[in-house]
């Protein structure tokens, strides 16, 4: 196994079940992050909470890729300071969906010397889930277009400092 990796809770599996059976959807509305209780954490499906919860908001947006989605939020920059070592999802009833171990990330303060709202991903292999009654919620405010997606098909061109479309020509020309 990865050194960092996501479960899914089995209270988060308990609760697509329930939904199957019932022809529900279970809402994922909300992303934690966690600074480990100062220590490197291993996810576990047995977790009903992350050991030391020090961020949550509300997801931003997500993608499925095959048999996976991938769920993102950022923190603003005016959040509290931490190191970042674990992740979770919620339900809209607070019900800890899925969770994860990441890398120690230090989110910072203005104040301390850096400035930028820090992004978060988390990647959740659905493969034995019936996704079709699992709803993501997300908040379109918060919606954010990550380095790897900037001129990418499908993707968002970037703007120059003038807020102008960057165009790179390949072929020969008095403008290139």
């Amino acid at each position: 196994m990865a050194e960092f990796y996501t479960v899914i809770t089995t209270a988060g599996r308990e609760l697509v079940a329930g939904a199957t059976q019932a022809g529900e959807k279970v809402n994922i509305t909300h992303f934690a992050v966690g600074d480990g209780g100062g220590m490197p954490v291993t996810p576990n499906e047995s977790q009903t909470q992350l050991v030391n919860e020090c961020w949550r908001g509300l997801v931003s947006t997500y993608k499925q890729e095959g048999t996976n989605i991938i769920i993102d939020t950022y923190i603003p920059s005016d959040a509290e300071s931490f190191t970042a070592r674990e992740m979770g999802i919620f339900t809209d009833d607070g019900v800890l969906f899925a969770v994860s171990n990441i890398p120690d990330m230090r989110k910072v303060l203005p104040s301390e010397g850096a400035v930028g709202d820090f992004a978060f991903g988390m990647k959740i292999d659905v493969s034995n889930l019936d996704t079709s009654y699992i709803e993501i919620h997300t908040d379109p405010k918060l919606d954010f277009v990550k380095n790897s997606e900037k001129g990418q098909p499908n993707g968002v061109a970037p703007l120059n400092k003038d807020k102008v479309l960057e165009i790179e020509y390949g072929g020969t020309g008095a403008n290139n």
